[in-house]
């Protein structure tokens, strides 16, 4: 399945931090960036989970940052995500172009993440 990934390195997230906020373009067929403005009611969320699990930890709802080159961004993390067990974690995204579930498109590649233990309570 790595052929999936976006990403040859995972990247890191800290267990507790909702922050940072991870911004993201999605790409049509030909690998150009895809103009989304033309859906006024587009919803993209991602779906994080354990990596290789059936189940989803969280479904995050993304923010639109320039729609006319495919880009959004998860502004912060939730408790679900930040308190995801240590290991390696896939993010994927759907784009939903009515807002309304009946035209859903998934993008074929995964984000690589890996959850790393906090440090420790400070005393």
């Amino acid at each position: 399945m790595s052929h999936r990934y976006f990403n040859e390195e995972a990247y890191p997230l800290i267990q507790g931090d909702t922050l940072p906020a991870y911004v993201f373009s999605i790409y049509d067929s030909n690998g150009a960036p895809a103009n989304l403005s033309a859906y006024s009611a587009l919803v993209v969320t991602a779906r994080f989970r354990e990596s290789g699990s059936a189940t989803s930890l969280a479904v995050i709802t993304c923010t639109e940052v320039n729609a006319s080159i495919g880009q959004f961004k998860i502004d912060a993390w939730p408790s679900a995500v930040s308190s995801a067990s240590e290991g390696k974690h896939e993010l994927e995204f759907q784009v939903d172009y009515l807002g309304d579930a009946t035209s859903i498109q998934t993008v074929y590649t995964l984000v690589q993440f890996k959850v790393f233990e906090q440090f420790g309570a400070v005393p």
